[in-house]
């Protein structure tokens, strides 16, 4: 999938930023898991369109320091 491809070289590139955090969020990953993720702040968030608005019409995601959205 592609969402997988564009985190797997989002951490690539970023390995040497130690401070760097991606996350992924995808369908079929459980919602337990995902809102520990979302639980402290992102750096880089790699998420499919859907489970994305899930997200944020539950609260989980706050875009209000978001600098760049690609």
């Amino acid at each position: 999938e592609l969402a997988q491809q564009i985190s797997a070289a989002a951490a690539k590139y970023g390995k040497y930023m130690r401070r760097a955090k991606c996350v992924s969020i995808l369908g079929g990953t459980p919602y337990p898991v995902q809102n520990r993720l979302l639980a402290s702040p992102v750096d880089i968030l790699v998420a499919t369109p859907g489970r994305l608005l899930d997200h944020m019409q539950r609260g989980k995601v706050d875009f209000s320091r978001l600098e760049m959205l690609v």
